[in-house]
């Protein structure tokens, strides 16, 4: 079950986040690439600029301070 919404996907400029009803607020996100390496990191935000991140694949990783959890979802930048 998805706990939040990425639009679009695939984005080009700007991603949005949107969190489902009732989800808590993480702390902490990342984008990571498909070779595991972060190139963005900040708090959570409901639109992330992707000016600075090139085409492809990658993985938004959601995670709450003092939680082991985390949560993963892919997408996709494409700028045309």
């Amino acid at each position: 079950a998805s706990i939040l919404e990425l639009y679009p996907n695939p984005a080009s400029s700007i991603l949005n986040l949107k969190l489902k009803p009732g989800a808590e607020a993480p702390d902490q996100l990342a984008i990571i690439n498909t070779l595991g390496q972060v190139v963005l990191q900040s708090a959570f935000s409901e639109s992330l600029d992707l000016s600075g991140i090139a085409d492809g694949v990658y993985y938004l990783q959601l995670r709450k301070e003092n939680s082991k959890e985390l949560y993963l979802q892919k997408f996709i930048v494409h700028k045309p």
